[in-house]
C-alpha cells in the first residue's frame, strides 16, 4: 500500500473505547504529519465521552452484541469506507470474524481471537500463562463465602498477604487488599483506599448465596509496571514499562531488561499483535505477570516521551507499511496531569460516496 500524501484519506474507526483514546488519536495525527491524511471516526453510547472530541466524525455506536454486532459493524465499515477498524467493545466477536472484514479490504487492529478470548478473564489467563511456563500470582476463583474463606485461610497459613479482584473487570475496578488496619478509625478518616477489612468483605459476600467469580490470591508488594506493547503476530517490536515509584503526580518510564524479556515471552506465547498492555509486578526480586490486556492501556500515550509513537506504528502495521523496530529512550520521569477543554458539538458522519460492495 502506498505511503503517499495524495489520494484519499485513511479512514479509521474507534468504536466504544477507553478514555486514553483521546491522546492516542493525537499521536496518530502527529505521526501522520503531512505524509498521510487521516479521517478518524468515533462512536460511543455516551456522547460526552472525551475521545469523541478528538474525532473528525461521529457515528452511532451499534447497540447490538455478539454476531449481531459484527453484522452491523461490517455494514458500517462498508458504508463509511473504513480502512482500519480498532474494536474495543465486542472485541472478541470482531476478532472471531476478522477475516470477513479483511475480505472487504478493512484491517482489524487487534490480536487473534484466541488471545482475546484467553485474556477476557483473570482465571483463564492465569491458567493459560502458567501452562506456558510464565510466572503468575498464586490465585483461585471463588463464587461463595465458603470458597472465599477457604482461599483466604490457605494463603494466610502460608504467611501471604491477600487481595482479590473480579475475574472480569476493567481498569482495576474491584481490586481490594485485605488489611486488618482498615478496621481502625484512622482508615475511616483517611482518603478512600483499596484496602478493606476482612469483616467487611465477609459481611458483604455472606449477604448473597453466590456472586460473580472473584480471584483471591497473593498480594504482591514489589514495584509494578504497566508495559505498553507494540507487536506483530507474536514478535515484540517495542515495549515501554511505566511505573509509579516516583513522587506524587509522576510516572517513571524505566529501562528494565527483565520486565521487557518477560513481556517478550508473553507476546510470543499468545501471538499478540498491534497494541496491547502487560502488567507486571515484582515478587521477591522476580517479575510476575499480573494481567494482560489485548488493547492499549489508558495511559499508553505517556510512552511517547520515550521517543516512540506506538499508535502511529500500529496503524502502519495495519496498513501494510514498513515499520522499523524503534529503540525507546529510557529512563524518563513524567508529570501526569489533566486539562479542561470547551466541549464542541460532534460532526456526524455522512456516507463518503459508494460503499465497498
Amino acid at each position: 500500500m502506498s505511503d503517499e500524501a495524495d489520494g484519499p484519506a485513511t479512514r479509521i474507526w474507534f468504536n466504544e473505547t477507553w478514555r486514553g483514546t483521546y491522546q492516542l488519536i493525537g499521536l496518530l495525527r502527529a505521526g501522520a504529519g503531512s505524509g498521510r491524511r487521516l479521517t478518524v471516526l468515533g462512536s460511543h453510547r455516551i456522547p460526552s465521552t472525551p475521545f469523541l472530541q478528538a474525532c473528525d466524525e461521529v457515528v452511532d455506536e451499534p447497540p447490538e452484541v455478539g454476531d449481531a454486532f459484527v453484522e452491523v459493524a461490517l455494514e458500517l465499515c462498508r458504508r463509511h469506507r473504513v480502512d482500519v477498524f480498532v474494536p474495543n467493545r465486542e472485541m472478541l466477536a470482531i476478532a472471531e470474524q476478522a477475516d470477513r472484514f479483511k475480505a472487504d479490504g478493512i484491517a482489524v487492529m487487534c490480536s487473534p481471537a484466541e488471545a482475546v478470548r484467553t485474556f477476557t478473564t483473570k482465571d483463564g489467563q492465569y491458567r493459560e500463562m502458567a501452562r506456558r511456563g510464565l510466572p503468575v500470582p498464586r490465585a483461585v476463583p471463588v463464587r461463595t463465602l465458603a470458597g472465599f474463606r477457604a482461599a483466604y485461610a490457605a494463603l494466610v497459613a502460608d504467611g501471604l498477604p491477600v487481595c482479590f479482584k473480579p475475574d472480569v473487570d476493567h481498569g482495576g475496578q474491584g481490586f481490594r487488599v485485605i488489611d486488618p488496619a482498615a478496621e481502625e478509625l484512622g482508615a475511616l478518616l483517611a482518603p478512600p483506599s483499596v484496602r478493606v477489612a476482612l469483616s467487611t468483605v465477609e459481611r458483604i459476600l455472606g449477604s448473597v448465596p453466590d456472586f460473580p467469580a472473584l480471584m483471591v490470591g497473593q498480594y504482591l508488594s514489589g514495584p509494578e509496571y504497566s508495559v505498553d506493547v507494540l507487536s506483530d503476530d507474536g514478535r515484540l517490536i517495542a515495549a515501554v514499562p511505566r511505573g509509579k515509584s516516583g513522587g506524587p503526580w509522576t510516572r517513571e518510564l524505566v529501562d528494565d531488561p527483565e520486565v521487557v524479556e518477560l513481556t517478550r515471552r508473553v507476546v510470543a506465547a499468545f501471538g499478540l499483535s498491534y497494541l496491547s498492555n502487560v502488567q507486571i509486578r515484582y515478587d521477591d526480586g522476580r517479575p510476575v505477570v499480573l494481567e494482560v490486556n489485548t488493547r492499549a492501556a489508558s495511559g499508553s500515550y505517556q510512552s511517547a516521551a520515550a521517543g516512540v509513537n506506538l499508535p502511529w506504528l500500529a496503524l502502519r502495521l495495519a496498513l501494510g507499511l514498513a515499520v522499523d523496530d524503534p529503540a525507546p529512550t529510557l529512563p524518563h520521569t513524567l508529570i501526569v496531569y489533566t486539562e479542561a477543554m470547551p466541549m464542541r458539538s460532534p460532526r456526524w458522519a455522512t456516507t463518503p460516496g459508494p460503499d465497498r460492495r
